[in-house]
């Protein structure tokens, strides 16, 4: 595409390329090195690349918590410590991985 540009009274024409969002694929405009439209484009292009980090974190944080939950129910308030089965742990949904 060509544009006009007007420099010291005089019209030369220039090669522009026009940038597309990441995200939404619409036109950008303003500065050059622009990638996306708006801030919810670029949050949600980053979003969705780190989706599978975020899922495998979710995943492992959740685990984590269920098995201090179950811990907590087998640990008497007077104590500090207490010897339980692992069978009794894995009846109540320990996840030993």
């Amino acid at each position: 595409m060509y544009l006009l540009v007007l420099k010291a009274n005089i019209l030369t024409p220039t090669i522009a390329t026009i940038k597309n969002c990441l995200f939404c694929n619409k036109k950008i405009t303003g500065r050059t090195d622009k990638k996306f439209c708006d801030d919810y484009c670029r949050n949600a292009y980053n979003n969705q690349l780190k989706s599978t980090a975020n899922n495998l974190v979710r995943n492992i944080n959740n685990a984590l918590s269920k098995n201090r939950r179950i811990l907590e129910t087998l640990l008497p308030p007077t104590d500090k410590m207490a010897k339980v089965h692992i069978d009794k742990l894995l009846q109540l949904g320990f996840q030993f991985k």
